[in-house]
């Protein structure tokens, strides 16, 4: 074989690489934003789930609250959680809490909005804001 030969063969490997790391780059990228979004996404579903659960545990010893003190709690449970995951609630961040009558039966509304940013930002159908709502029922106080 000659060196012309090597020297070619050697630039066309060059030449390959030069064209496929665009695309792996993308597709990595879009890998890495993907799970980030469904990871952040499952973890505001749980924050917005315990919420309304301390929310509506009003029997329990550790959580009594009574009228407003119930939303506060919930709101704070989320805010506590959300840090707790390393998801800061920050601008663009709402947690909201609120009574709600469904059927006759009093239940709490927690929502849970969050900002996403996409790291790469190649999946143009990722949303820029992650929601979760959560509704749960009430215990009475005796």
């Amino acid at each position: 074989m000659s060196p012309t030969v090597r020297k070619t063969r050697r630039g066309n490997a060059a030449i390959e690489f030069a064209l496929l790391l665009p695309v792996v780059i993308t597709l990595f990228g879009s890998i890495i934003d993907l799970s980030l979004y469904v990871t952040r996404a499952h973890v505001i579903q749980r924050v917005a789930r315990d919420a309304a659960r301390v929310g509506s545990a009003t029997l329990e010893s550790t959580t009594v609250h009574t009228g407003a003190g119930i939303k506060a709690a919930a709101i704070a449970e989320a805010t506590t959680s959300l840090s707790t995951a390393g998801i800061a609630c920050g601008a663009g961040c709402t947690v909201t809490a609120e009574w709600r009558t469904i059927s006759g039966t009093k239940v709490i509304f927690v929502s849970v909005k969050y900002p996403f940013t996409a790291i790469m930002g190649i999946i143009p159908a990722l949303p820029n804001q992650i929601r979760a709502d959560f509704t749960m029922m009430t215990q009475e106080q005796s």
